[in-house]
C-alpha cells in the first residue's frame, strides 16, 4: 500500500496500534509520518505466511487458523471484494476500468471467456 491509501491506514489506527505489512508486492520501502510515531505510538511489523509464521504454527495450528477464517467467511464477517471481470479479448476495456479514480472493485481479466475475444 502506497501513497494516499497508506496515510489513511495510519489515520485510521488508534494509539499504540500496528499497521502490519503483508507481501510487499511493490518492493518500496515503507514511509510513515513521523507525528503518527511519536504521538501515537504507531508500531511496524511484517508478516510473511510461508516464513517463520507457518513454520512455528505447523500443520495443526494453521489448520486451526484457516478454520477460523473460513468461520468469519460463513458469518458474513469477511466478505470477498466486488469483482468486475472482463474477458481477456477486451483487455483495453479493462485497463481503461482499472485506470478509473474510485471504482470501487477488482478488476480481473477471466482468461476462460470466449465472448468479446478479438481476432
Amino acid at each position: 500500500m502506497r501513497g494516499k491509501g497508506e496515510g489513511r491506514a495510519y489515520a485510521g489506527l488508534r494509539d499504540g496500534g500496528t499497521l502490519v505489512t503483508y507481501g510487499g508486492m511493490s518492493m518500496q520501502p515503507l514511509t510513515a509520518p513521523v507525528a503518527s510515531l511519536i504521538f501515537k505510538d504507531i508500531a511496524f511489523r511484517g508478516f510473511w505466511l510461508t516464513g517463520r509464521w507457518a513454520a512455528a504454527q505447523g500443520p495443526a495450528g494453521r489448520a486451526a487458523v484457516l478454520d477460523k477464517v473460513v468461520a468469519l467467511y460463513r458469518s458474513g464477517v469477511l466478505q470477498p471484494p466486488v469483482v468486475q471481470a472482463f474477458p481477456l479479448g477486451r483487455w483495453r476495456e479493462a485497463f481503461e476500468t482499472l485506470a478509473m479514480p474510485h471504482r470501487g472493485r477488482k478488476v480481473v481479466l477471466d482468461c476462460q471467456a470466449e465472448d468479446g475475444m478479438e481476432a
